[in-house]
């Protein structure tokens, strides 16, 4: 049998191509002329939009009328409810749900009577009448099809139509269509839907909540084929105590994510309307994983990340004093930080001014620091503070651990060792603090 194919084409580029259809009211397709007509106590009729490939007027629910609207050119099931008005052909219209690549048929069942979202047009071509997906699937579009804009007419076949898309594959540029066909891939097919491309954003953005700055935590992105977002505490001290935002990029009303802590079974899920999502009180060691389900969803987009929190730069405050042999304090009311790493305790070490003392205190807190363990090294200048010459050469520090301080005598340094590094070792990690003396 020939069927006889009237392309339907809208000022943006929403397209109906159609046949007669043996389906009575299945699907529902709505152009950028969609628009209601009026409301009364059955719905919102409106105009400009098809059902089963015919264009006519539908009754809607208002919150149906208002999605169908805000996606004009995306292809749905619909789910119409009998009304007692003989002139309401299909009844009222009551929820529709999205085809896209999750609720698709993909061309795999016999039935024409199925619609397939085609979310991969990478190989596709038009042969002959023949619609070609990739090597495994094609449908027979009949002959040339007449193509008719809403606003003034136009002649275009379905061949110009996928050579559009070629072309935007080949340039790797947007594509311009998307299309769904319903029918079955050995016979001809009965309606073919051109509209919207379903969106297939799937990354996400990790941010700092409010009143977290860059000092306190760096968020690096992925690079490279790596989905993981790798997020450093500087202080720890804060560790627990600071919190993340993530969201999705996405902007259709259908894409969500989920958020899920590696260790806890619980899973989240924010809708587009939910916003971001909080990551509260974040700890060195924990990951969150993130899957994004995009407008297409499925397996044409859904791609999951990891949030991967890590820890420490600093230790804050934990050398609580330095004074002289009398205990004098050499610089009054300031806390010295520790470091994980000793280039960073060079690269900040403070200058103490020691006049005649012989030695110094230097006082830590036992809270971050063990007192065994403790060693001592000097060094010429900041610059040639080097991890492998320390591990050489320190030396057991000389530590009073009824005063949690390490003693450290002054009266032999030279200006050619002017710099003192002491290591702790604070739970299991070693961590520095580096000094020049003048």
């Amino acid at each position: 049998m020939n069927f006889f194919i009237t392309f339907f084409f809208t000022i943006n580029k929403f397209v109906n191509i159609k046949t007669f259809s043996n389906v009575h009211g299945m699907y529902v397709f709505a152009t950028s002329d969609a628009h209601s007509i009026k409301t009364d106590d059955y719905g919102v009729y409106l105009e400009g939009v098809y059902v089963d490939g015919v264009e006519t007027t539908i009754v809607a629910d208002p919150d149906v009328a208002h999605e169908l609207i805000a996606n004009q050119g995306k292809l749905y099931f619909a789910d119409w409810v009998v009304a007692d008005n003989t002139s309401i052909r299909y009844g009222v219209l009551e929820d529709i749900t999205l085809v896209n690549e999750y609720t698709d048929y993909d061309g795999n069942v016999f039935d024409e009577t199925f619609a397939n979202y085609l979310e991969d047009v990478s190989d596709l071509s038009y042969v002959n009448g023949t619609l070609v997906v990739n090597d495994n699937l094609s449908y027979n579009v009949g002959s040339t099809v007449e193509v008719i804009y809403n606003d003034k007419p136009y002649t275009m076949n379905l061949s110009e139509m996928v050579k559009a898309i070629q072309e935007a594959v080949q340039n790797g540029d947007a594509i311009p269509y998307g299309i769904w066909v319903v029918g079955d891939r050995f016979n001809n097919t009965y309606t073919v839907y051109a509209g919207e491309r379903l969106e297939e954003t799937n990354t996400i953005t990790v941010n700092r909540a409010d009143g977290v700055v860059a000092e306190d935590l760096s968020i690096v992105p992925p690079t490279g084929s790596s989905r993981d977002w790798n997020v450093k505490i500087n202080d720890k001290n804060d560790d627990g105590q600071l919190d993340l935002v993530v969201d999705m990029n996405a902007v259709s009303q259908y894409a969500y994510f989920t958020v899920e802590k590696v260790g806890n079974s619980a899973v989240t899920t924010y809708e587009q309307s939910d916003g971001a999502a909080p990551l509260n009180d974040v700890a060195e060691g924990d990951v969150y994983v993130i899957t994004v389900y995009t407008e297409c969803d499925g397996d044409c987009t859904t791609m999951e990340w990891r949030i991967v929190v890590d820890g420490w730069n600093i230790i804050s405050d934990a050398i609580t004093d330095v004074t002289n042999a009398s205990g004098t304090t050499l610089v009054a009311g300031y806390d010295y930080d520790v470091y994980y790493d000793i280039e960073e305790a060079a690269k900040y070490a403070p200058t103490l001014s020691v006049d005649a003392a012989e030695a110094l205190a230097v006082y830590f807190d036992r809270s971050d620091l063990n007192s065994t363990g403790v060693k001592l090294e000097r060094f010429s200048e900041t610059a040639a503070v080097d991890l492998d010459v320390f591990n050489k050469n320190a030396n057991d520090a000389s530590v009073d651990s009824t005063k949690n301080c390490v003693n450290v005598s002054v009266k032999d340094m030279t200006p050619e060792k002017t710099v003192c590094v002491i290591s702790w070792e604070s739970y299991g990690e070693t961590v520095y603090f580096a000094f020049l003396v003048k």
